[in-house]
């Protein structure tokens, strides 16, 4: 895929926000307030979809995440709903009887209630007629998250018009064995679970001709310190690196310095590392808002005073954010 100029790899990427803590670093890219005061708890695709015109699907966002939770990105979005698997989006109870109890809800849900019962209901019948079978080239590996990317790609081939999609994979937390060889199991052994579904998921919508209309991005909360520590792994850091994927990218490798932010690796010296006592972490020189942000203003025609002002409220934030295009996007 990256030969093919399908992958690029957007390094010392992430948040400008220093935090360290999973759940405040999350917390911050989901909500889309790095560097700011916590005052609002909508996520920022939420915001995407509050903005945008609906193509007309029941089932706008979807959250194939490990918990069957809507996450922190999608907090508070219209026709958006978790699962992890389109099978198990059903009405339970006996089937003889389900069609009544259906006009039955429907009949008696009022208030502030009744439209999202009656989307549940819709994209229940949705899904129900979508088709989870890959193509025999997509050699999804069956683990969890292979599972619920072939749900995902099951999802765009049927032409329900999503929107936006979550799936998450977890297990990043490297502290102690980080073993990074082949072999050896650890993270070695999560990578390989990631590229291998990636690129079925690839396939998948390549041989359906949906590969053009998608892009997938990937991102944790944060990087990993440059030291290792004293069990083998590394801890908390700063800048990682963000993965963008679609037939519509320019592939290739993305990285900016600190001087002007001009082109080019910023490096691993210790005077371009981000201190904190004896531990050193790569410093951020590509805002994960600046990636996103050029896939919603090139692939879904947001401009740029409603990505600015609406999706990420930069206002009053300090240091002042300043939005770039990094070229990703044909």
């Amino acid at each position: 895929a990256y030969n093919e100029g399908d992958v690029a790899f957007v390094m010392a990427a992430g948040s400008p926000d220093k935090n360290r803590s999973h759940f405040q670093a999350e917390a911050r890219i989901e909500y889309g307030t790095p560097n700011q005061p916590q005052l609002t708890f909508d996520g920022f695709l939420a915001r995407y979809l509050a903005v945008a015109p609906t193509l007309g699907s029941p089932l706008r966002g979807a959250a194939l995440s490990f918990n069957r939770l809507i996450p922190k990105c999608l907090a508070f979005a219209e026709k958006t709903q978790a699962f992890v698997a389109t099978d198990e989006m059903v009405f339970p109870g006996n089937t003889q009887t389900i069609d009544p109890l259906l006009r039955r809800y429907e009949a008696q849900t009022e208030g502030s209630l009744k439209a999202g019962v009656l989307n549940t209901f819709d994209v229940i019948d949705l899904l129900a007629q979508v088709d989870t079978t890959p193509h025999p080239l997509a050699k999804y590996n069956g683990s969890e998250f292979g599972e619920r990317m072939r749900n995902m790609a099951a999802l765009i081939k049927a032409g329900i018009n999503i929107e936006l999609a979550y799936v998450d994979r977890t297990g990043w937390d490297n502290h102690a064995n980080q073993r990074p060889h082949k072999g050896d199991g650890g993270m070695y052994d999560r990578l390989k679970d990631l590229a291998q579904n990636l690129a079925a998921f690839r396939i998948d919508l390549q041989q359906a001709g949906k590969w053009d209309d998608v892009v997938v991005v990937e991102q944790g909360e944060f990087g990993r310190q440059n030291n290792e520590n004293g069990n083998f792994g590394s801890d908390h850091g700063n800048a990682g690196i963000m993965t963008v994927m679609g037939g519509s990218v320019n592939g290739g490798l993305r990285s900016k310095r600190f001087d002007g932010l001009t082109d080019g690796w910023p490096g691993l010296e210790p005077t371009e590392l981000q201190n904190q006592g004896q531990a050193d972490a790569m410093r951020v020189t590509i805002d994960y808002r600046w990636v996103i942000g050029e896939i919603f203003m090139k692939c879904m025609g947001v401009d740029a005073a409603t990505l600015n002002n609406m999706i990420f409220n930069t206002q009053g934030e300090m240091p002042p954010y300043m939005y770039q295009d990094l070229g990703l996007i044909s």
